[in-house]
C-alpha cells in the first residue's frame, strides 16, 4: 500500500486526517484518522483517484461524520 496524499483538518475538525492510498491491486482507498488513530479504512474498488481524493476531504471537512462511517457508503 502506498500513500498518494494526506489531508488535515482545520479548526473543530483539526483532530482529523485522512490518507488516500492505492493497494497492490491498484485500487484507491482512504484511512480516515481521529487523534492520530485510524478509526476506518475504505477501498473504493472501480473508482478513480478522484473519488478518494473527494472522500478525503468530505471527511476532514465534517461532511463526513464519524457515525456515517458505520455504514457503507
Amino acid at each position: 500500500m502506498r500513500i498518494l496524499s494526506e489531508h488535515d483538518g482545520h479548526g473543530e475538525y483539526s483532530n482529523r486526517s485522512a490518507l488516500v492510498v492505492i493497494d497492490s491491486n491498484g485500487d484507491y482507498g482512504v484511512k480516515y484518522v481521529i487523534d492520530d488513530t485510524v478509526i476506518d479504512y475504505r477501498i473504493f474498488p472501480e473508482h478513480s483517484s478522484y473519488y478518494a481524493e473527494d472522500a478525503a476531504e468530505n471527511w476532514v471537512t465534517g461532511i463526513i461524520n464519524p457515525k456515517d462511517l458505520l455504514v457503507s457508503y
